[in-house]
């Protein structure tokens, strides 16, 4: 299916398992490059590498959504990242 998202940019919280990352893979294989948030470093490092190996463009961001100046740092990240 084609989705018409190449070159776009998601922000996807709760990105390393479950829900989150189903939702990032699949993004990340329509042509999305997705920035996974989550709390665990060593979980989105294991997501952001299961999306690579799969052909996505995937970057990590260590936040918990519960610090919401935390949370306006990674959207910072997200938009300064974004080509």
């Amino acid at each position: 299916m084609n989705l018409s998202l190449e070159n776009r940019t998601a922000l996807v919280c709760g990105g390393s398992s479950g829900l989150g990352f189903g939702v990032a893979l699949a993004l990340a294989k329509e042509g999305v490059r997705v920035c996974l948030l989550a709390r665990n470093p060593a979980k989105l490092e294991l997501a952001v590498e299961r999306i690579r190996q799969a052909g996505g463009d995937a970057q990590a961001i260590v936040a918990d959504l519960n610090d919401s100046a935390a949370l306006d740092t990674a959207i910072q990240q997200v938009r300064a990242s974004t080509p």
